[in-house]
């Protein structure tokens, strides 16, 4: 007998606040418009990274120097101002410690007279001559490399973790699979916003582009589950209808996590100061696409995958 909606009861489901109503969009129908939006980003930040020579990356992976100092009763905007009227703009962060600070600079600084440099901004910001280096510290190309490596092998391995672990839980590796190219797809495209404004890459932005990862994920495996349920209950709707009916299901959960995701990351930008601008610009944007994507590309390839090989996805 054919199993109908009307003949069965609903599948069970968390019950989210309505933010928005049953809106019926055919998300399947539009696939091609998010498939065509997604490639024009993807091609975009491709041709922006080779036009720049690459990702701007930060002395983590490329080696530099790293400077504790006191700075008497200097405010964090002070010092900034000092260093770059001496043209000598590093990342500065505060110690904990009022009046004691971190610059890191780049290799390169040092052939520019860094010691001679860092000495005339103390002087500025002391005149009694308190001001003092507490320490200094390198930075290998070395220890660079490791570290970059370290990087992507957490990228690598996290994204193998993914489709194994969804690939089990759905029994079918479609899902696994998809759920980890719509996560790639958030990742590169954030990676071309970041480097579009001119931020360089460390281990901060680095832990914002696993943070993205696991928003993205999340949101796109309760969309799965939603989906799941649906298969398991209607066992002879269509894919095309059970995937329509389940990202409108969950449109309100998706907009409103997202929407409270958002608010949080602008508050950072907003208020986090200097230092953690790249990282919560990453993030914020990283919402924005990786919301976008779990509606727009995830079940898509699903479905887009399933029609292929008849496999139904099931």
């Amino acid at each position: 007998m054919k199993t109908t909606e009307k003949q069965n009861p609903s599948p069970s489901k968390a019950q989210f606040f309505e933010l928005f109503p049953k809106m019926g969009v055919d998300f399947i129908k539009i696939r091609l418009l998010f498939y065509g939006l997604s490639g024009f980003l993807m091609i975009g930040t491709l041709v922006l990274l080779i036009s720049r020579g690459g990702p701007k990356l930060g002395i983590d992976f490329t080696g530099g120097i790293s400077v504790q100092f006191s700075a008497g009763t200097a405010a964090i905007e002070e010092v900034r101002a000092a260093l770059a009227k001496e043209d000598i703009g590093g990342d500065v962060q505060s110690l904990g410690v009022p009046g004691e600070y971190m610059a890191r600079f780049k290799k390169e600084e040092e052939e520019r007279g860094l010691d001679a440099k860092l000495d005339n901004v103390l002087a500025a910001l002391d005149p009694s001559g308190n001001a003092k280096v507490l320490s200094k510290d390198f930075v290998g190309a070395v220890v660079g490399q490791k570290l970059r490596d370290q990087a992507i092998m957490a990228i690598a391995l996290s994204f193998l973790g993914i489709i194994v672990y969804v690939g089990f839980r759905f029994k079918n590796l479609i899902w696994g699979v998809a759920g980890v190219l719509a996560i790639i797809h958030d990742v590169w495209v954030t990676i071309g916003f970041i480097t579009l404004l001119g931020y360089e890459i460390d281990l901060v932005v680095v832990a914002s582009l696993l943070t993205l990862a696991g928003f993205s994920i999340n949101d796109t495996v309760v969309i799965f589950d939603r989906l799941r349920e649906r298969m398991r209950v209607y066992v002879r709707e269509p894919l095309y209808d059970a995937i329509n009916k389940a990202l409108n299901d969950t449109m309100s959960r998706t907009l409103l996590t997202a929407g409270l995701v958002f608010m949080s990351t602008l508050a950072l930008v907003l208020l986090g100061g200097q230092t953690l601008r790249p990282f919560s610009v990453a993030l914020l944007f990283g919402v924005v696409v990786g919301s976008y994507s779990t509606i727009g590309v995830a079940s898509n390839l699903v479905y887009t995958w399933a029609t292929l090989t008849g496999l139904k996805g099931r």
